[in-house]
């Protein structure tokens, strides 16, 4: 299952990301893959490469949730496929 951890995640970004710099990989794991998506989506929003979070993004299935609440925070976000 692809997470963050394949991203070369700094444990600057993990607590920007989580609130906590030593953020284990296992917990990860536990989650469902569309949840990892989230999480390296949000990664790359915080880096700033628009190419690689658009594509996570697109990898996100659609739904109110992906809508309203995860791709908010950017109303460009909603014009990008």
């Amino acid at each position: 299952m692809e997470t963050i951890f394949d991203h070369n995640v700094t444990k600057e970004e993990l607590r920007k990301l989580f609130g906590d710099p030593d953020f284990e990989p296992e917990i990860c794991l536990e989650c469902n893959q569309e949840n990892n998506y989230i999480h390296i989506y949000r990664l790359y929003l915080l880096r700033g490469n628009k190419q690689k979070w658009v594509e996570y993004l697109n990898k996100i299935p659609d739904s109110e949730n992906k809508l309203f609440s995860i791709a908010n925070h950017d109303h460009a976000v909603m014009n990008v496929k």
